[in-house]
């Protein structure tokens, strides 16, 4: 069974993915700062800064991004018709 995906909520999509995005950096931050630190390439305070204010900032970016995204695929879906994905029904877990 096809279906079409026309319109997608901007705001839905930037939180949704800023959120993964903040989730994801939440793991990849801590570990780049320790390097950078360890490596003198930053100092303590800035590493510290790296870790905790990353995350942070990369999620605020991606729900920006992301819900610009979002109302552009809605203003180009309006004129190629969205993307058509192929869905089947899958029967309840027992």
């Amino acid at each position: 069974m096809k279906k079409r995906v026309t319109h997608i909520n901007p705001l839905q999509l930037g939180k949704t993915l800023g959120g993964v995005y903040f989730a994801l950096s939440l793991i990849v931050m801590p570990i780049i700062a320790v390097a950078m630190v360890l490596s003198h390439s930053i100092g303590m305070l800035e590493g510290l800064f790296l870790a905790i204010g990353g995350p942070i900032i990369y999620g605020i970016l991606g729900m920006i991004v992301w819900a610009i995204m979002g109302a552009i695929y809605n203003l180009l879906a309006r004129w190629t018709g969205g993307i058509e994905v192929t869905v089947e029904d899958v029967p309840p877990a027992i």
